[in-house]
């Protein structure tokens, strides 16, 4: 037997079955990885499932105190707006009232001024007829 005789038959006897079993223990170690990759998917699936349920939840009840927060702050301007709108229509009435009195005097003061006039007039033709 040759050497290349020898070399290939102590390849073919002695690493060849090593590279067999090589082959297999990596084929082992694929399933085992691709075994452990879907459990460590599915682990986090199921982990970012629970984080968007609890997620949604503080966002509801977020969601739930703003809109309580935000129907207080109606209310409260609710009732500004409607004491202002009272108070207001109280002071416009107010006004109403005094420029009413004010007409009602100047009303009064035209009067006794067109007197006034009236007498100053017969005052001075009187003077003219004495004189």
């Amino acid at each position: 037997m040759s050497v290349y005789d020898q070399i290939k038959q102590a390849f073919q006897d002695i690493v060849a079955p090593e590279i067999r079993t090589l082959q297999s223990e990596i084929r082992r170690l694929d399933e085992k990885i691709d075994s452990g990759l879907k459990h460590l998917d599915e682990k986090i699936d199921s982990g970012l499932k629970r984080l968007d349920e609890k997620m949604d939840t503080g966002f509801k009840a977020l969601d739930g105190k703003l809109d309580a927060r935000f129907a207080h702050l109606d209310e409260k301007i609710g009732i500004t707006s409607q004491s202002l709108d009272g108070k207001l229509t109280s002071f416009r009435g107010e006004i109403l009232s005094e420029i009413r009195r004010l007409d009602g005097r100047l009303d009064s003061l035209e009067r006794e001024l067109k007197l006034a006039i009236e007498i100053r007039e017969r005052l001075a033709l009187l003077e003219g007829k004495i004189r």
